[in-house]
């Protein structure tokens, strides 16, 4: 009795998880009418059942010349048509597994004949790019006042080309963004910690949001948010602009705050940038970097952020163009009071070969909290060389090539940054297999 009692809780479970499972599935029901006349409107509605993704999103359809699109219910997206693309764009989709978005569909009188009306719907989901083609519908132009179809509309193209393109991410003109947060040192009062996080977001103007998942106990509260609507739920803060400030460089704020008492722990936190601009759009991983802005001013900020992209792993006493280079561990003759100027005093300078020895420079193409497989992640953005892997500070980095001098180096960098779709890759420094800054390397190797 009580095994048969143990086989009918089993099945019961197994009809309760079936449907749950199916209910992750994303799928979406276009419903719009199978005719129009010329001159009237009629109403195009998608329900779009996306389980718990919340995430980054975009809808995607075309239309023939001579109709026009305008929205009815967005649903939180940013909405766009022109030259006969609809973009509907989610930095955020809606928190319920089902939601719906419609639109009015109009056509001019000039306009008859049928065209198939489908799309795609594109999402992240475990931070892979996926796709879902919608079911065409047939949609038919009627001439006003009758009712059998004149010259037919040329139907249109797949909303989205298959095969090569990159996740969710694009070329746009302008400098490349970046974003950098404060690393959480010292706290405060009752164990808080207050966050800088600085975004260069470049040429950038239309949505964006940062995301900032705390993994260990913290809670996130808002101090500066520049304009953005701010989020926090199950670990995650969420500073959405529909429309980003006018500035390109903005510094925002928070606090961390321990959940339970005074945690001895310090914070440990993952981040990204997700921008949008038309039907661009782009991914940028948060750098964490030990900084302090003590000029808000966008000149000030503009030189902090540069300062941040030169030197990757050292930490930075601000302000830093006011300061000689440093020195670690140099001879008494190559003091700041003491350096030689001149050329050929430096040659006569420059540190023994065995210092140089085990010194490579590199390209740095990403950091991630959770490793990735090396192998197919970054073929998805184009890089062709082999991807190495090392972990420093708590984060996955990874690096492409070893070089013994920096131009090598800087030329494979700018050599990614034409050919592929990464975010911003930089030159860093190793020494014997461990991490050191560039200036260090440099300064090791007698190089400029």
């Amino acid at each position: 009795m009580s095994v048969m009692r143990i086989h009918l809780c089993l099945i019961a479970c197994m009809l309760i998880v079936l449907p749950l499972s199916r209910a992750q599935e994303v799928s979406i029901d276009l419903q719009v009418p199978s005719a129009i006349r010329t001159g009237e409107k009629v109403q195009a509605i998608l329900v779009i059942r996306k389980g718990r993704l919340d995430g980054f999103a975009r809808l995607q359809q075309n239309f023939p010349t001579g109709i026009s699109v305008s929205p009815l219910e967005n649903a939180g997206a940013d909405f766009s048509f022109e030259n006969g693309k609809l973009n509907l764009i989610w930095l955020k989709m809606p928190a319920e597994p089902e939601f719906r978005i419609s639109y009015v569909i109009s056509a001019d009188e000039r306009v008859t004949g049928r065209f198939r009306l489908g799309g795609k719907f594109s999402y992240l989901k475990d931070n892979n790019r996926s796709d879902l083609e919608l079911e065409a519908r047939e949609l038919s132009i009627l001439p006003a006042g009758t009712e059998i179809p004149a010259v037919a509309v040329h139907t249109p193209e797949p909303a989205v080309s298959s095969g090569t393109e990159p996740p969710l991410t694009a070329k746009f003109p302008g400098p490349a963004p970046a974003c950098y947060r404060q690393k959480p040192v010292e706290p405060g009062e009752g164990g808080r910690y207050r966050v800088d996080v600085l975004i260069d977001k470049g040429t950038w103007s239309r949505s964006g949001m940062l995301e900032e998942e705390v993994l260990n106990g913290y809670e996130i509260r808002p101090v500066e948010t520049k304009g953005s609507r701010f989020s926090f739920e199950a670990g995650k803060a969420r500073f959405v602009w529909l429309k980003m400030p006018e500035e390109r460089f903005l510094l925002l704020s928070y606090e961390l705050i321990p959940r339970s008492g005074s945690l001895s722990d310090p914070p440990v936190i993952k981040g990204q940038l997700s921008l949008v601009e038309g039907n661009d759009s782009r991914l940028v991983a948060v750098s964490e970097r030990p900084f302090i802005a003590d000029d808000y001013s966008q000149e000030g900020l503009m030189k902090l952020s540069g300062n941040l992209q030169l030197d990757t792993s050292q930490p930075l006493s601000l302000p830093p163009a006011s300061q000689p280079q440093q020195v670690a561990s140099a001879p008494a003759a190559q003091t700041s009071s003491s350096r030689p100027a001149q050329s050929s005093q430096t040659r006569a300078a420059r540190p023994p070969a065995s210092e140089a020895r085990g010194v490579v420079f590199s390209v740095q193409i990403a950091a991630t909290g959770n490793p990735v497989n090396e192998a197919s992640y970054f073929r998805q953005f184009n890089v062709q060389e082999e991807v190495i892997m090392d972990v420093d500070k708590g984060l996955y980095k990874y690096t492409v090539g070893r070089f013994k001098t920096y131009r090598e180096a800087k030329e494979m960098r700018d050599r990614l940054d034409g050919t592929t779709t990464l975010d911003s890759p930089f030159v860093c420094a190793f020494r014997d297999g461990k991490r050191i800054s560039v200036n260090e390397a440099l300064r090791l190797t007698g190089q400029k």
